[in-house]
């Protein structure tokens, strides 16, 4: 957005599309989480594509740390370890599926 061109409507618009992406895709990553969760690991290796154990172990750790953040935004307890000074940092396993930021 270029501040010659932003109004009062296209501001409030561009953060409420933000913030209604952030709450889709928590909301999404959490629904994830709870399906993997489920699953077993000898259900993942044995798809017609299978997965393998190192790469089931990087997806859950880092749906962890997601499931963790939606929690935390949530305002709900966080699991045993994650905070600003816990064990766990929220972005540490995800990256290990983005890339750094």
């Amino acid at each position: 957005m270029f501040v010659a061109l932003a109004n009062t409507g296209l501001i409030a618009s561009h953060a409420q599309q933000i913030c209604q992406a952030l709450r889709d895709n928590l909301s999404a990553a959490e629904a994830f989480y709870q399906w993997l969760a489920a699953q077993e690991d000898a259900d993942l290796t044995s798809l017609p594509s299978p997965m393998s154990v190192a790469d089931i172990t990087v997806m859950r750790a880092a749906f962890a740390d997601l499931n963790a953040l939606y929690l935390m935004v949530y305002g709900q307890a966080l699991p045993s370890g994650y905070g600003i000074t816990g064990t766990y940092y929220f972005s540490t396993n995800v990256q290990e599926i983005t890339g750094p930021n």
